[in-house]
């Protein structure tokens, strides 16, 4: 039964590893913001790319850091139950494939073709080089994300060689 082992990798060392590395790559790239705004593409959005819920008014750094802990746990979990073969990849493979999904969505991780397929797969360096291909938001390139890609295909390819 395939569930045991993704519900073990939720609540490993493994998972802990890949949560405080995570954290420092999302919260760089996403910026932290106390009251709600909304985004490039025109979403509410509030504290470090948060989007789901209700915004209050403004929010501590506190609580925008557990925030972001809270809903980078929850994508974890969701990238395990979307790609079961992910948590034998090396711990910067993960790292990037949580970066992605958090910043682009579960969802348009899953289905896509190319990248999506990788992850299936365990094409982990195929996955790493599909990375910077996520550049685009709202119809336009942006610069943060090529920065935030470039970094997050650094970090995903150092883990297959270290």
């Amino acid at each position: 039964d395939g569930a045991m082992p993704r519900k073990a990798a939720r609540n490993s060392g493994i998972a802990a590893l890949v949560l405080a590395a995570a954290v420092p790559v999302v919260s760089e790239f996403e910026g932290m913001r106390l009251q709600p705004y909304y985004d490039v593409v025109g979403r509410l959005t509030w504290c470090m790319g948060e989007t789901q819920g209700t915004p209050k008014e403004s929010y501590t750094e506190a609580e925008c850091e557990a925030i972001l802990q809270d809903r980078l746990a929850v994508f974890y979990g969701e990238l395990v139950d979307s790609f079961p073969i992910l948590i034998t990849a090396p711990i910067g493979v993960q790292v990037a494939a949580l970066s992605l999904a958090y910043n682009v969505g579960i969802g348009a991780v899953a289905t896509s073709q190319n990248t999506g397929g990788a992850l299936r797969a365990g094409q982990w360096l195929r996955f790493c080089n599909m990375l910077p291909s996520w550049r685009w938001a709202g119809g336009k390139i942006w610069q943060g994300l090529i920065n935030r890609r470039a970094k997050e295909k650094t970090i995903c390819l150092a883990g297959l060689v270290g």
